[in-house]
């Protein structure tokens, strides 16, 4: 009974230190893309000069070379930034 006992209160001692880690994980997580949303938000006031639309074409495995990865792109140039992102 009483290694019966001490097993349950270990695995209930386990539960709440895995809580505890999720709680901290999803708080850093949280802050982590609030730090990248301001960040984004700070680069939207630039002029763009000069936009290129182009298709990027990647091929991931050799093996399968009639298989590539191709992605319609665009990049955007500025005078202090330049940037670059997907086309949906």
């Amino acid at each position: 009974m009483i290694e019966k006992s001490l097993l349950q209160n270990l695995v209930i001692l386990g539960n709440k230190s895995n809580d505890q880690k999720i709680m901290n994980m999803k708080k850093f997580f949280i802050i982590l893309a609030s730090l990248g949303f301001i960040n984004c938000q700070g680069q939207g006031d630039e002029k763009v000069l000069y936009r290129i639309n182009y298709k990027f074409i990647h091929l991931a495995d050799t093996f399968r070379p009639d298989e590539p990865i191709i992605r319609n792109m665009t990049m955007d140039i500025s005078d202090n930034i330049s940037r670059f992102y997907l086309i949906i």
